[in-house]
């Protein structure tokens, strides 16, 4: 039988309201399901398609990490957990 996956919502939330550029950076975050129950998940960021940082969240679906934020730079992340779908 075939397993039914997750779409996770997926948001972040810079320390402060905005990322400086040239900086240290705290951005929280949070994974949720398309119901709003939260998900724990681990995730690969991506700076211009390298990747420099594994995070994730926890149970409650929140977590946090720092990131040197460079303008013109492009960053995603890649979930990790074989369930979800993104």
């Amino acid at each position: 039988m075939p397993q039914r996956t997750i779409k996770p919502i997926i948001k972040f939330y810079p320390e402060g309201g905005n990322l400086i550029a040239g900086r240290d950076n705290t951005i929280g975050w949070e994974a949720k399901s398309q119901t709003g129950a939260p998900l724990k998940v681990r995730a690969i960021l991506f700076k211009d398609g390298k990747p420099v940082d594994s995070i994730e969240t926890n149970s409650y679906g929140i977590g946090r990490f720092r990131l040197f934020f460079q303008r013109g730079s492009l960053y995603y992340l890649q979930l990790t957990n074989t369930k979800l779908d993104m």
